[in-house]
């Protein structure tokens, strides 16, 4: 029965009657006198928690029970640490699939050859019910919820339970680019979503994934300059990512484009590149990421989304993900390619268009009562639609697709629509030009997304208001037309310092001299002018507390500026942008004094990081703190998102600046019921109005996004340029018409771009289940997270301190040993957690800004503060998020799934009517030992997971007498318990395991003079009870197997990939491209699917129910 070697699960505190275990490694075994030795190990010094446990012991082998160890948890062998990942047993022993985190084989050992810490022995909970061992019915129900929990996160699609514990919002559209880009072997994709999608938000979750499933890899992230301390920001805060070694040997470098050249000849294992688009024009930097290119396994490319039309850029784009694909592709044969999708795309187009208007009719027509089946406007619209996807085919010649379409038919369920967006998706998914590029577009989440508006702050230039300003803009506008600057001139001349006038007085000053030290000749009447401009602002701010009690009296930038925020923003959040360091510093002096230092933060690219990170920490944490004035640089990678305006003191010359400045708020997550609202200063009659006019009436930019015309921007902006330098007074005006007619012919094709690459995302099934999973998780999660977490976490001994607004504190001291021993729970190394570098950044933030206020110190330097609430660890960058990945999450969920605690009860609670018997909860457990034995990586069956019920699932079985009672009923009354706080349980639950004579609703104390578990023993003998305990389960099994056939759809999965391989074959005959990789896809989906079939039940926990009625 027992060997040496062999692992048991031993008594911790007596033989007879336990209550605690612990588990050990058989070391010598006594026949005769039928006694074990147990050595418990402890290969990373638990027993600093719990000194009592003993380095061996004997027992009787009536007191030990043969264990496995919990899959997931941290063994030793031949002294290197490895993952379980898989168990078996054969002949008597276990064998176990094992992995070292830093390497990638796999071994597959038998137990005595490994060292497992005496906290990780698992028994079935069968065996436990078995044995009478009824813990308490809260350590059930918690377990339960925390499960639940966890088998989300766990079945859910590759990426998903790694980014759950990042500072973002899930969506959707992010998990599906991450699923894609992870889902191979190597990753070349490019990223090139509409702006405000959040592309470095993707990029960053893609190498968390990456970093965090490889080990000993070198990264690369270029980005520009501008870019570099957001994309720091942005790593560090929400991710984690650290340009250092993490524990997994892995090393980030984090550079600027212009410096690649110093990082070109190290071997990079993964390469991401921000802005790619604008290194088209410059031919060095191109050439020597496409030499990288060629040198590196994985790279990542962020662009503004690509238009076909530019067909030059589109190619040498392509050329940069895929260069053994396209290198060899000449430009005009990349137009053949182009024009042939082009027409696709151009009459699928028309179709979604007639769709989109035959969904709105049918809704019509139901919401008013009447059969769509019999409106002729309907039939008409369902005629062209088939009629339409008849007309793609035959550009296409897809078997598959003429499938689809002669299976339409309006008498079908929703009157064909299914089928008609089955076709729409097969076309738009498959005969995209590239489908390694993706191309996320807003009207994904229009819904959610946050509407933009804007406020028109205008002044006059009035020699009897601002004399000054007025006679500088004049001599200013005379000397350039005088002049008759070319084109170059203009744009290194007369930009800036038109640009600088329009900012403010100090700014235009420096311009000046800044233009006259490179040899530029400006006319003394514009420098006397300005001159005097500049003491007429000063003389304002001077007197800006009397100037403010009659703001009409002046025309001036600065008066309108602070009397906006003075009078129309009571209570709210502002931000101001400026593109000048003058203005920002005398801007900044002004407001500080007249609003009050601790109102206002300031952001600019001069100031020290600890400064940065103070200001942004009190605009988001400082109720007084209510303005942040930011440069160029503004507020990068920083969440601003909960200001209300955003105030722009001056306006830039190109349409991408003033997007990245609106994008500041304008983020993912803000709240779609508060506007973005862009409040405009402006002098009229003025170029400046003239150039606000063509940004808000032109391109609509303060009420939209560029939404895929980024990447067309430049060539806009120099039309302006060329305008305004022919005719300065009224060229933008003279070729408005022409910039946005020719504007709008190019936002036409980015449009049905838009609409092809839409309708592949919202009709794909895996789409539709992602917002599902999504929806469900988000809905719940603050819920499971707070409670769940917190509820399990006080039971096990790791007490934090909840505060108003969901804030929770740990620190060294939350720790109770004395409640730990109840299930063994191990915290975080309290040293090494606080010291983590998220942490001590944020209690250095904090430190920092009790000294700058003079608030009284933190009494604890060695607290943890933060939240389990995902919105509210967002709002505030220096805020901890205990979530999947965070040391004190990862203790509490590792406790409750492998802990024998919760996995077994025997309770009683009353309801309105009567019910006994046994419930079991089941989790399906796909075969990745058949992934796992072909090296085929387990992300290859997680994104088809979604195929099987990976639900947990409840069964339950009663003595007979209560047969006809509806079982479903029983499990939907336990799910409702489970839910209950854990006073309500305690208070309403009868714990029939309990070993003190207690009274309860149950009168076992009166009747009996007993405790609950010696009655129940007695009343139900150990011989009659294993066996029908036995029979139960057997039962419960086939019930859980009846219910997972229903969610299981293996047929659908295998029509899928069937399916999607064919197309693959087909787009590539189309466009004349190899399709030679799709026999090994084949038979990788063939494993998939077997591994999927073959999936087998586990039992998690069992319980025995009595429902007494009241």
């Amino acid at each position: 029965m027992f060997e040496k070697g062999m692992y048991v699960r031993c008594p911790m505190d007596e033989l007879d009657n336990p209550r605690s275990f612990i588990s050990g490694q058989i070391i010598k075994v006594n026949e005769f006198a039928e006694i074990v030795k147990v050595k418990f190990h402890d290969p990373f010094q638990f027993k600093a928690y719990y000194e009592t446990i003993p380095e061996t012991a004997e027992f009787d082998y009536e007191h030990v029970n043969r264990c496995s160890v919990y899959n997931d948890c941290t063994v030793c062998y031949k002294r290197k640490q490895y993952i379980v990942l898989s168990r078996e047993q054969m002949e008597g022993w276990f064998y176990y699939t094992i992995q070292n985190e830093l390497e990638n084989a796999l071994l597959k050992v038998r137990e005595d050859e490994l060292v497992v810490p005496f906290v990780y022995g698992r028994i079935a909970p069968i065996e436990q019910l078995k044995f009478y061992e009824f813990q308490n019915p809260v350590w059930y129900f918690g377990r339960s919820i925390v499960s639940k929990t966890e088998k989300i996160l766990e079945n859910s699609v590759f990426g998903f339970k790694e980014l759950a514990g990042c500072k973002i919002f899930l969506l959707a559209h992010q998990l599906r680019t991450i699923m894609r880009c992870l889902q191979d072997k190597n990753c070349r994709y490019m990223l090139a979503d509409e702006v405000g999608m959040g592309k470095t938000i993707e990029a960053s979750a893609v190498l968390k994934v990456y970093l965090l499933h490889n080990s000993n890899k070198k990264v690369l992230i270029a980005v520009p300059k501008f870019l570099v301390a957001q994309w720091r920001a942005e790593l560090f805060i929400k991710f984690e990512i650290t340009q250092r070694k993490d524990n997994r040997g892995n090393y980030v470098e984090l550079i600027s484009v212009d410096d690649i050249y110093k990082y070109a000849d190290i071997d990079w294992d993964f390469i991401v590149v921000d802005e790619v688009h604008k290194m088209l024009t410059d031919k060095g930097l191109y050439s020597c990421f496409h030499n990288l290119s060629k040198r590196t396994s994985n790279i990542l490319l962020l662009s503004a989304t690509p238009v076909q039309q530019k067909r030059e850029a589109y190619l040498s784009l392509l050329k940069l993900i895929l260069p053994d694909k396209y290198d060899a592709i000449s430009e005009e044969n990349f137009i053949v390619l182009v024009e042939k999708q082009k027409n696709i795309r151009k009459s699928t187009f028309l179709v979604l268009q007639n769709y989109d208007d035959y969904a709105e009719r049918i809704d019509t027509l139901i919401a008013d009562g009447e059969n769509p089946g019999d409106d002729e406007e309907c039939i008409d619209l369902y005629d062209d639609i088939v009629s339409g996807l008849e007309k793609v085919n035959k550009i296409i010649s897809d078997n598959t697709l003429h499938r689809i379409i002669s299976e339409i038919s309006m008498e079908q369920d929703e009157y064909g629509q299914i089928k008609i967006q089955e076709a729409l998706l097969y076309i738009c998914d498959n005969y995209q030009l590239e489908k390694n590029i993706i191309r996320n577009r807003r009207r994904y989440m229009a819904s959610d997304l946050a509407k933009r508006s804007v406020l028109e702050y205008n002044y006059v230039l009035d020699p009897e208001k601002n004399i000054y300003e007025y006679a500088t803009y004049d001599a200013v506008v005379e000397w350039i037309v005088a002049q008759k600057f070319e084109i170059q001139e203009f744009q290194t001349i007369c930009i800036p310092m038109l640009m600088a006038f329009f900012s403010s007085s100090w700014a235009f000053i420096a311009e000046q001299k800044r233009q006259s030290a490179r040899g530029v000749f400006v006319e003394e009447n514009i420098v006397e002018s300005a001159e005097k401009w500049v003491d007429a602002e000063n003389g304002i701010i001077d007197e800006l507390n009397k100037v403010l009690g009659e703001p009409y009296k002046y025309s001036s930038r600065i008066v309108n500026v602070i009397d906006f925020i003075d009078q129309e923003t009571k209570g709210q959040k502002i931000v101001l942008f400026t593109n000048f360091e003058e203005t920002f510093d005398r801007y900044g002096s002004a407001l500080k004094s007249y609003f009050g230092e601790e109102k206002i933060a300031l952001f600019n690219k001069n100031m020290s990081e600890d400064e940065l990170e103070l200001n942004v920490y009190r605009f988001q944490n400082d109720s007084q703190c209510f303005i942040i004035l930011c440069d160029e640089s503004g507020g990068e990678g920083r969440n601003l998102q909960s200001a209300d305006f955003i105030i722009h003191i001056d306006l830039p010359w190109d349409a991408n600046a003033i997007e990245q400045r609106i994008g500041r708020l304008d983020r993912l997550g803000r709240n779609p019921q508060k506007d973005i609202c862009s409040v405009i200063v402006y002098a009229k009659s003025t170029l400046e109005e003239e150039l606000y006019r063509f940004w808000n009436e032109g391109l609509n930019i303060f009420s939209q996004s560029l939404s895929g015309l980024e990447i067309i921007m430049d060539d806009i902006n120099k039309s302006i340029i060329h305008a305004v330098s022919n005719d300065l007074r009224y060229g933008i005006s003279n070729a408005i018409a022409e910039i946005i007619e020719s504007s709008q012919k190019m936002e036409k094709e980015v449009r049905e771009e838009q609409h092809f690459d839409t309708a592949a995302f919202t009709y794909a099934f895996m789409n539709q289940e992602l917002s599902r999973l999504l929806k469900y998780y988000t809905e719940n999660e603050n819920e499971l997270f707070a409670n769940t977490m917190m509820g399990w976490a006080s039971l096990a001994g790791l007490k934090g301190n909840t505060s108003k607004n969901n804030i929770v504190r740990f620190d060294d001291r939350s720790f109770s040993v004395k409640s730990a021993e109840n299930s063994l729970l191990i915290p975080p190394n309290w040293m090494k957690y606080i010291n983590k570098s998220s942490n001590a950044f944020s209690r250095k933030i904090r430190e920092m800004y009790e000294e700058h206020s003079g608030a009284r110190k933190s009494q604890n330097v060695r607290e943890i503060v933060g939240s389990f609430r995902r919105d509210v660890a967002i709002e505030n960058d220096y805020l901890h998020f205990f979530s999947p990945g965070d040391e004190i999450f990862d203790c509490i969920i590792d406790n409750a799934m492998k802990s024998y605690r919760g996995t077994c009860t025997a309770f009683a609670f009353q309801a309105d009517f009567e019910w006994m018997g046994l419930i079991f909860t089941w989790v399906l457990k796909p075969n990745e030992k058949l992934l796992l034995e072909k090296n085929i990586p387990l992300v290859a069956m997680r994104q088809y997971k979604n195929y099987i019920s990976t639900e947990q699932i409840s069964t339950a079985v009663p003595f007979p007498k209560f047969g006809d009672i509806d079982t479903e009923k029983v499990t939907k009354l336990v799910d409702r318990v489970t839910a209950m706080p854990i006073s309500r349980i305690r208070d309403q639950i009868v714990h029939l395991g309990r070993r003190s004579i207690k009274s309860d609703f149950l009168h076992i104390k009166e009747r009996f003079g007993c405790a609950n578990v010696e009655w129940f023993k007695d009343k139900y003998p150990e011989n009659i009870w294993s066996n029908f305990v036995n029979n139960a389960a057997i039962m419960g099994k086939e019930q859980a197997r009846e219910k997972y056939k229903k969610g299981t759809n293996i047929k659908a999965l295998k029509v899928f990939i069937n399916r999607s391989l064919n197309a693959e074959i087909a787009q590539a005959r189309f466009f004349g491209m190899d399709s030679g990789i799709i026999k090994k896809k084949r038979e990788i989906y063939d494993i998939v699917i077997e591994a999927l079939k073959t999936s087998t039940f586990e039992m998690e926990s069992a319980a025995f129910v009595w429902v007494r009625k009241v």
